[in-house]
């Protein structure tokens, strides 16, 4: 696992971070090359890291980080949030558990069974180029929300794997980034139709199109990239195989 903090200074603070077969090898800026401005959304690693024992190792790494859009919805977009929620549109939404915006997504904060209730409406409406989903949850940020609140938004995106990027959901605990999360989701589309309907920072929600087969080999596949969907009332494989064919939907979230 390679990791990158572009952020931090040189001043003694590891900023990056390889580890291999449990052994761990840091970097702290003694003249090696980083690039952080190879291109708007590209950089690049190239130095000699050292584990606590001495050890050195040569990385190389090119890291392509995601585009995200900057141009705001429409006000005829926005309008059908509005029309759907009788509540007028912010023109953001918010990740990171409400602490931070997305500027280029429109949002409404409604009560979490009314958000639902409302985006198969939304969705109805939307025109190419849009998707819409439910949000932000849990507000850690500045924003206060009456508890049980939820985000209903509409964000640009050429498919639904784009809820995720706008969410910006990850599974970050098991070193499982977004586009780690989108590639699993991905696969599971391909085999049995998936709808995402719900994204944000921990947790997301799809619904199945048509139930696999082979249930219990689904829920594997479900622990292998979200090992807390067993736990709780489903504390084990057969009850979470049974969970996804009786209610035809996959809960993922990561403590």
């Amino acid at each position: 696992a390679f990791a990158l903090n572009a952020d931090r200074t040189h001043a003694g603070q590891a900023i990056a971070r390889l580890t291999i077969n449990d052994t761990t090898y840091e970097w702290t800026g003694d003249g090696e090359t980083f690039k952080p401005h190879d291109g708007p959304q590209d950089l690049t690693f190239d130095g000699v890291l050292r584990s606590n024992a001495g050890a050195t190792i040569r990385a190389k790494v090119h890291i392509t980080c995601p585009h995200y859009p900057t141009a705001v919805v429409p006000r005829p977009v926005r309008a059908i949030l509005a029309k759907h929620s009788g509540v007028e549109p912010r023109a953001y939404s918010t990740f990171d558990f409400g602490r931070e915006r997305y500027s280029a997504a429109a949002s409404v904060v409604l009560p979490r069974d009314l958000a639902f209730k409302a985006l198969a409406s939304v969705r109805s409406d939307l025109p190419a180029g849009y998707v819409a989903f439910v949000g932000t949850e849990q507000f850690l940020g500045d924003e206060q929300h009456a508890d049980g609140s939820v985000e209903l938004v509409i964000a640009p995106g050429a498919d639904q794997f784009d809820i995720v990027r706008s969410a910006r959901t990850d599974a970050v605990n098991y070193d499982i980034l977004t586009e780690g999360v989108i590639k699993q989701l991905a696969v599971w589309d391909r085999h049995h139709g998936i709808d995402i309907v719900m994204a944000n920072t921990d947790n997301l929600m799809f619904k199945l199109r048509s139930r696999p087969a082979n249930l219990m080999a689904f829920a594997q596949e479900v622990e292998a990239l979200c090992p807390d969907a067993v736990s709780g009332e489903l504390d084990t494989l057969p009850a979470l195989a049974n969970e996804i064919g009786a209610r035809g939907e996959v809960w993922l979230w990561w403590d």
